[in-house]
């Protein structure tokens, strides 16, 4: 899910181009920032032993990801990281059984 581009508008009306202006001052940084030209990934399950290998959905190669949620039970302290990744799956690893909901991007 990437930020769509504010798109420049002409009205002909002096202060609303202004506002636009300031609008899209504002709105450049969220533009670019490629933290949120990302996807939730949800119910990653990880056996706490093994890489589990799970699909992206980017069609590209991702910058990073983290996990924003975890399953009911699961304990706080999860070392997770990484070990590959592609233009469609991430290779993860997580220090405990666990079912994880990822933002990548």
């Amino acid at each position: 899910m990437s930020i769509r581009p504010l798109d420049e508008q002409r009205s002909g009306n002096q202060d609303l181009e202004l506002m636009m202006q300031d609008v899209k001052k504002f709105v450049k940084p969220l533009e670019d920032n490629q933290v949120l030209d990302g996807r939730i990934v949800e119910d990653v399950a990880f056996d706490g032993a093994t890489d589990t290998t799970f699909n992206h959905g980017l069609g590209r190669q991702p910058l990073g990801c983290f996990p924003v949620d975890w399953e009911t039970g699961a304990t706080m302290a999860i070392a997770f990281g990484r070990s590959d990744w592609d233009s469609s799956t991430i290779t993860a690893f997580a220090d405990v059984a666990c079912t994880l909901k990822l933002w990548v991007f």
